[in-house]
């Protein structure tokens, strides 16, 4: 990754020490140009006015002395937002490490916005082919995410990583996954698809599968395919033993409307918010009340494993110098 400088780490890992949040997740849109059959973020938030790029770079620039150096942006669809490009230009001048996760769709369109500002791109797949257009409802998708993966991999030092929802529509598609992304000299993190009600319960795995399908992909990962996740975190998804979840910790989200949280609200229902980054700023994410309320509700919070969350979970000591030591080494990021 070609813009991430020494000092991040050294300030993450001050901040790590210091016990405080270093991941700014940035949810700017609930627009999506997807209909996923796993997912309802779709159905059911509606289209939201974009936040403003003034609002924006304010917060970038009062994140970075809040020891905060991720910018992470999901949503909805970040690729949607119109400003997307200043706004990690901006990220990257202040220092932060940028990411996002996408359905790829407007990849290619994107390209000369993001690329020079962007460390990782976390690239959505749940098939391939027609498979991928099928589960996300979403006519032409993969062709277009291959073009823009040809657009990416042909000039750009960015790293793409997918990251692949496993539910029982798709529980036959991990090695034609795996497949693909070997074919472009990607790796893939799988997690269980999160439970919607009255939409996706039909589609969830009951734990006897879930044990099955993730020591399936412990094999293959054993086996030299290239599944990113690490072992611990596998044996986490197939639900080896119990965690602790340190998001609290390690974040603070904020959605469309600039309200601050520890966690998605749809994901942690017991959690105490931050205020309104417009009133408050970011004032409260260092409340002793409200940071250790959040800390230990969201601990014991089970509602999903996405790798940020698995890859973080229990001793978040051992785990980020884990992470770093891959990074050094050039394994992952």
């Amino acid at each position: 990754m070609k813009n991430i400088r020494m000092s991040y780490f050294a300030r993450t890992a001050l901040a790590i020490l210091k016990k405080k949040q270093f991941i700014l997740y940035h949810k700017p849109t609930t627009s999506c140009n997807c209909r996923c059959k796993f997912c309802d973020f779709w159905k059911n938030n509606p289209a939201s006015p974009q936040t403003s790029t003034e609002n924006v770079v304010k917060m970038l620039e009062e994140g970075q002395k809040e020891y905060l150096t991720t910018y992470s942006l999901w949503g909805g669809e970040p690729l949607i937002v119109k400003d997307l490009g200043v706004w990690l230009s901006h990220a990257k001048k202040l220092g932060y490490k940028t990411s996002l996760c996408t359905s790829g769709y407007l990849l290619e369109d994107r390209f000369h916005d993001i690329n020079n500002f962007i460390d990782i791109i976390l690239l959505s797949l749940e098939g391939v082919y027609e498979e991928q257009d099928k589960i996300r409802n979403t006519p032409g998708l993969f062709e277009r995410i291959v073009r823009g993966l040809n657009v990416f991999q042909a000039d750009s030092r960015v790293k793409i990583k997918i990251w692949s929802h496993i539910n029982r529509l798709n529980r036959k598609s991990v090695l034609p996954i795996l497949r693909f992304a070997k074919s472009r000299n990607l790796t893939v993190e799988f997690f269980p698809s999160n439970t919607f009600s009255d939409y996706n319960e039909d589609i969830i795995f009951a734990m006897k599968e879930r044990y099955d399908i993730f020591s399936e992909i412990m094999l293959l990962k054993k086996t030299g395919w290239p599944v990113n996740n690490s072992i611990e975190a596998l044996k986490l998804m197939r639900g080896d033993k119990n965690y602790r979840c340190n998001m609290a910790r390690n974040g603070v989200h904020v959605d469309s409307q600039g309200v601050l949280t520890p966690c998605e609200a749809r994901f942690a229902e017991k959690m105490l918010g931050y205020g309104d980054f417009q009133s408050d700023g970011f004032s409260k994410i260092h409340d002793p009340r409200i940071y250790n309320e959040n800390v230990r509700n969201l601990e014991k919070c089970r509602n999903c494993l996405f790798p940020c969350i698995a890859e973080s979970a229990n001793n978040i000591y051992v785990r980020a110098w884990l992470r770093f030591a891959d990074f050094a080494a050039g394994r992952d990021s």
